[in-house]
């Protein structure tokens, strides 16, 4: 353990010598290295192996790494020295960026990524170079002669030898960017059978689906359509014109703002208000977004739907839908906790946080983001960052 320890202060010695070394490869170093050292002593499996055999089982194994995320979840102390940010400290959470340039959700992603990119070479077959154009016939011991003394021209290059994508390549491509947490280890098995049509028609979507049944069932029955709110027909469309289509119904705003009875105004019943937000969250599955289970998504929902109306008016300012909001707040509570989040954003609460938190989301273009999971990682993005800037 300790000479693992050590290896990874000298690469990250030498990365700081040779800036010009990728994040990526040094990553990589790490991962075969003192990462590799760790699980050596600590998982059983990996007895009696070096560090490249107990890494090339690792990585052609999906239900392996898992174990290894779950060591590593139950016992940080084991990674606290690797564990850190470019100042040598040991980071406070996955979103910071690590001494390698990257953070450790990235590291994350990137493990994600290698171990489906074999398993999808491994089950659907590895690619087959294929030479694009014919080779040159062998010169003779003539032709050789005469080219020495420079009296004909040298033969042309070799022919480039470029390989055919596969099937594998063509599915890895599809969800590439949507391969991102550990979850999805046990559902790599079952993204390798999709047609690579299905998964570009899912895009960001496939995250939606996040037990093997429920692959299944795609796999079998398709794509379903996303289901649209359905808009009253006007009872006077000959006079009725666009500008005139009321704000509820519009797409943009299918749902108005909750009506709460605290600050900013405007009256209501606060249960009202709680309880629009939880058939929302209901509708975007956000307890499997956060990875809680109903009862803790629902009390989320009652602490969120508290505070004041400022907060949704000023969020609802730099155009984002409720949809958004929803997803926003619930991923600052979960985050700063209950009680940190109501005291920045209740009705009582200074406006500063507020005013610094939507300034960044402006600038972060939050109101374009459509998938829910982007919207939640781009919030703990800012929280983040407001933390580094001392504003939290």
């Amino acid at each position: 353990m300790a000479k693992g320890l050590k290896q990874n202060k000298s690469i990250q010695t030498d990365s700081e010598k040779a800036p010009q070394k990728a994040p990526a490869a040094v990553i990589a170093e790490v991962l075969r290295g003192p990462v590799v050292d760790v699980f050596l002593e600590h998982v059983p499996a990996f007895h009696g192996l070096d560090r490249n055999q107990a890494f090339e089982l690792v990585m052609n194994n999906p239900p392996l790494i898992e174990e290894c995320f779950k060591l590593f979840r139950k016992r940080p102390d084991l990674f606290e020295e690797l564990i850190v940010g470019p100042d040598g400290k040991p980071i406070s959470d996955e979103t910071q960026e690590l001494a390698c340039g990257r953070s450790v959700a990235e590291v994350v992603a990137l493990v994600v990524r290698s171990a489906a990119k074999r398993h999808f070479y491994k089950r659907l077959g590895a690619p087959q170079p294929v030479s694009i154009t014919v080779g040159p016939p062998a010169r003779s011991r003539w032709q050789r002669l005469l080219q020495s003394l420079m009296l004909i021209p040298p033969p042309p290059p070799e022919p480039k030898q470029k390989r055919k994508a596969t099937r594998a390549d063509r599915l890895y491509r599809a969800i590439h960017s949507s391969l991102l947490y550990e979850w999805q280890l046990p559902l790599i098995q079952h993204y390798a059978p999709l047609p690579v049509s299905m998964v570009r028609e899912l895009g960001a979507r496939i995250l939606d689906y996040r037990e093997p049944t429920e692959l299944k069932v795609l796999l079998t029955e398709g794509v379903k359509p996303a289901a649209t709110p359905p808009v009253t027909p006007s009872p006077m469309p000959s006079k009725q014109t666009a500008a005139s289509v009321p704000a509820a119904t519009s797409p943009a705003r299918t749902i108005p703002l909750p009506a709460s009875g605290g600050g900013g105004g405007g009256g209501g019943n606060p249960s009202s208000r709680a309880e629009t937000l939880w058939k929302l969250s209901q509708s975007l599955q956000l307890h499997k977004t956060f990875e809680i289970d109903e009862r803790d998504l629902r009390r989320v929902v009652a602490q969120i739907s508290a505070l004041g109306d400022r907060t949704y008016a000023n969020l609802i300012a730099i155009g984002l839908k409720m949809r958004e909001i929803l997803v926003v707040l619930c991923a600052i509570n979960r985050r700063l906790g209950h009680a940190r989040t109501s005291a920045l954003l209740s009705a009582e609460a200074d406006p500063k946080f507020l005013e610094q938190l939507t300034a960044l989301m402006t600038q972060e273009g939050m109101a374009s983001l459509q998938d829910i999971v982007e919207i939640r990682e781009s919030t703990e993005s800012i929280l983040s960052h407001m933390k580094k800037l001392g504003q939290l």
